[in-house]
C-alpha cells in the first residue's frame, strides 16, 4: 500500500497542524509546513515517479531525517529522481549524478565516487571537514 509508514512519518511531521494537508500551497502557511505539506501529498498519491527538488532544504536537522526516512519508506518501490545540494541527502542514493558547470562529471555510489576522488570526493571532504 503506498502512502503507509512515510505517510505515518510526514503526518506526524505536521501533526500539530491539521488543515496542512487540506491547505492549498501557499495557502498562508510557513514555507516549511508547505513543505512538508506538499511531501505528505507526495506519500498519499502514489505516482510511480517522483521529483524531489531540495526537499529537505530549509528544514531543521530533526524534521530532515524524518522527513528523508518518510520519503525512503514512501516511495520504495517507486523511481525517485532528487535533486540536492546537501551531502547527507546525496549520500543514501542508489546512483549519485554529479553535475557541475553545465553537464554530468560523474556517476556512481558514494562510496564509489569517494574512492575516485574526484568533485564529489572533493565536496563530501568539504562537508566533513567545514573550515
Amino acid at each position: 500500500m503506498r502512502g503507509g509508514p512515510g505517510l505515518a512519518l510526514v503526518t506526524a511531521a505536521v501533526g500539530r497542524h491539521p488543515r496542512l494537508l487540506a491547505a492549498g500551497i501557499g495557502a498562508g502557511l510557513l514555507w516549511t509546513a508547505t513543505k512538508l505539506a506538499a511531501l505528505a501529498r507526495v506519500c498519499l498519491l502514489g505516482a510511480d515517479v517522483v521529483v524531489l527538488d531540495e526537499a529537505t532544504s530549509g528544514l531543521d536537522p530533526g524534521t530532515e531525517k524524518l522527513v528523508e526516512a518518510a520519503v525512503i519508506a514512501a516511495t520504495a518501490d517507486r523511481a525517485v529522481l532528487v535533486v540536492a545540494h546537501r551531502m547527507s541527502t546525496a549520500r543514501g542514493a542508489d546512483r549519485i549524478v554529479v553535475v557541475d558547470t553545465g553537464g554530468v562529471t560523474e556517476i556512481g555510489t558514494h562510496d564509489e565516487l569517494l574512492a575516485r576522488g574526484g568533485r564529489y570526493a572533493a565536496l563530501f571532504a568539504a562537508f566533513e571537514n567545514p573550515v
